[in-house]
């Protein structure tokens, strides 16, 4: 007796995504935020390599608040079938927040544990280096980071996901950044 199950879909090879936002206010102050952004991800069996860029700016009364633009390539290896090895590139401006550029390049490994259907999670952990240009000074230094992805799709179409990541200086213990990032 032949036995036949359901298995699920591979991801397409190629995946294109972007975003535009915008919010604005009027009254006795005008501000206006705007943000744009994509990605690129090829995929084979065994490797997976991603591209994304972001933007954003915001003005009130026509003076410029705030401007950053992010941008960021990974390529990843499988090491088997929950685990991955990737190498990453990171490029950081964002003037208002004092930093002219940021050039970061880290290489490390994932770990994505069985978890219930509908659910993903992600460890990572990588070493890497970092070359800052402040408005004050330039920074040199080598980091470790760690960081959790965390995905529930509760129902098709409605899917909540926490992202949170930790980068450290190992020169200076007082330098450390932390992101949480939590979307439905």
């Amino acid at each position: 007796m032949t036995q036949y199950a359901l298995l699920p879909e591979s991801p397409p090879p190629l995946e294109v995504s972007s975003e535009l936002s915008l919010v604005a206010t009027g009254g006795n102050t005008s501000t206006r935020t705007i943000g744009a952004g994509g990605s690129l991800t090829h995929r084979t069996e065994t490797r997976r390599t991603r591209l994304a860029v972001a933007f954003l700016t915001s003005d009130s009364d026509e003076v410029t608040l705030a401007r950053s633009l992010t941008a960021q390539a990974r390529h990843g290896i499988s090491v088997g079938s929950r685990a991955n090895l990737f190498g990453e590139a990171l490029y950081a401006r964002d003037v208002f927040a004092g930093i002219e550029d940021r050039r970061t390049l880290s290489a490390g490994a994932a770990f994505t544990p069985p978890m219930p259907r509908g659910q993903t999670l992600s460890v990572e952990s990588s070493v890497g280096y970092t070359a800052e240009r402040r408005l004050d000074e330039d920074l040199r230094f080598a980091t470790g980071s760690g960081a959790l992805a965390y995905s529930w799709t509760m129902r098709p179409g409605t899917t909540l996901t926490e992202d949170v990541a930790f980068i450290a200086d190992f020169e200076q213990a007082n330098n450390w950044r932390s992101t949480s990032i939590t979307t439905v």
